[in-house]
């Protein structure tokens, strides 16, 4: 271990250098003093002016450079002169001397590193070691995976993780890899085992096979989990919220399919034949009514879609204004008249009710609270500003609401002739 911290040095901020095998590798080279020109490959973790420094990458750079950038600074770097590798989340690449992969580097409760950006981690393995250099990140599940000699972590608390978190982490690295290392274990004896039983030339090439996968030891496997897990992440992480929406609702519709002989069978022994019509009845309502609501739905939203849409386009008003102030007269001529005629919208809409029924309370001052709760919970990955937004929304939201919902609709007069039936 001392051999391999030997070669690192802090350089400034995030700047690290390590030298080993006869490489000098540099990670974010900012407020390098002096102009070593001894890089043989230089790593840039993120595009922020103090991990993506050209006046310092050329200070340290030589004649046969390489630098290794996430895909989004490839444009910048490329018209710094040197030889460019962009990487992406997930991928994993060789030099001569040094071979790495990359960790998604991000934010898991702050918006200076959003996952989105793509911006990386180096897991880097030369001279006998293997170095993880985190980046600007947080403690997130991608980095609990890593598998490492030394890693170098942030401490800065604002930006990135602090110095708690940061401890904490560190000792949960070697601990990943203990408690992963009997899993793999387990799994080569039993592999060797079957080698035994089967016939000698398919044994001794099963046998030979195993050995070879497994010849870096169980650690092999912590770093295959880890390597797995990066790749599913970044995958998942850059799909699009309405894919990723899709693709769950659709699997989840399917598996549930599945099951719906053997539910409706059971329901068909279990429930007596009475009730059976009943619930029958009582669906084919609920499918009447939700199939009614998501037309009126789909309506109003291509409705208020398209006036929002005209609306900014003629006045020319900010965004987030403009739209906290239609926001609020939709969300409350549409609630108050649904609250009016005594139906609910949504879980929110039948809580605010039964509270007004029972404590008697303007049904706007119940709104305002919920929302007021919820807002006060957003803080926490919502920006202040548009917190702010939202509060104005929810204010006009809400008194519209007690407005609108307070108009009952006119009781029919006593002396009035029925209508007439068609």
């Amino acid at each position: 271990m001392d051999n391999l911290i030997r070669g690192i040095r802090v350089l400034h901020q995030n700047a690290i250098r390590i030298e080993a095998d006869e490489r000098v590798l540099y990670f974010d080279p900012y407020g390098v003093q002096g102009a070593p020109h001894d890089a043989d490959y230089i790593f840039v973790t993120h595009d922020h002016y103090d991990h993506f420094s050209p006046e310092d990458i050329g200070r340290v750079s030589k004649a046969g450079t390489t630098l290794v950038v996430p895909e989004s600074a490839r444009a910048a770097a490329e018209a710094v002169g040197l030889a460019v590798l962009p990487v992406q989340v997930g991928q994993s690449a060789a030099l001569p001397g040094v071979s790495f992969r990359t960790v998604p580097a991000y934010n898991l409760n702050k918006k200076f590193h959003p996952r989105a950006k793509d911006w990386v981690g180096y897991v880097a393995e030369l001279g006998g070691g293997i170095y993880y250099i985190a980046g600007d990140t947080d403690a997130t599940p991608e980095a609990r995976a890593v598998r490492c000699d030394v890693a170098l972590l942030p401490i800065g608390g604002t930006y990135t993780m602090d110095a708690e978190e940061a401890a904490d982490l560190a000792r949960q690295l070697p601990q990943l890899a203990e408690n992963l290392a009997p899993l793999f274990e387990k799994l080569k004896s039993r592999l060797l085992a079957l080698a035994e039983r089967l016939p000698d030339g398919l044994g001794t090439g099963l046998r030979a096979g195993v050995e070879e996968f497994f010849k870096t030891g169980a650690g092999f496997g912590t770093k295959l989990y880890a390597t797995l897990f990066s790749w599913a992440s970044g995958i998942i992480g850059r799909l699009p919220d309405a894919v990723l929406f899709a693709v769950t609702a659709i699997l989840s519709s399917f598996m549930l399919s599945g099951e719906l002989p053997a539910i409706r069978g059971w329901l068909r022994r279990t429930v007596r034949p009475a009730w059976l019509e009943k619930l029958q009845t009582l669906g084919g309502h609920v499918r009447t009514t939700l199939g009614g609501w998501l037309r009126a739905q789909l309506k109003l939203m291509g409705i208020t879609f398209l006036i929002l849409n005209v609306g900014l386009l003629v006045l020319r008003v900010r965004y987030p204004l403009l739209a906290a102030l239609v926001g609020a007269l939709f969300i409350g001529v549409g609630v108050g008249l649904g609250v009016r005629m005594g139906g609910a919208s949504g879980g929110d809409d039948a809580l605010a009710m039964s509270i007004e029924k029972l404590t008697g309370i303007g049904i706007q001052w119940v709104y305002l609270v919920e929302d007021l709760i919820v807002l006060t919970l957003s803080l926490s990955y919502i920006p202040l500003r548009r917190i702010a937004y939202s509060l104005l929304t929810v204010i006009l939201s809400g008194q519209l609401i007690g407005l609108v919902a307070k108009k009952k609709p006119a009781a029919p007069d006593a002396g009035a002739e029925p209508a007439e039936e068609l």
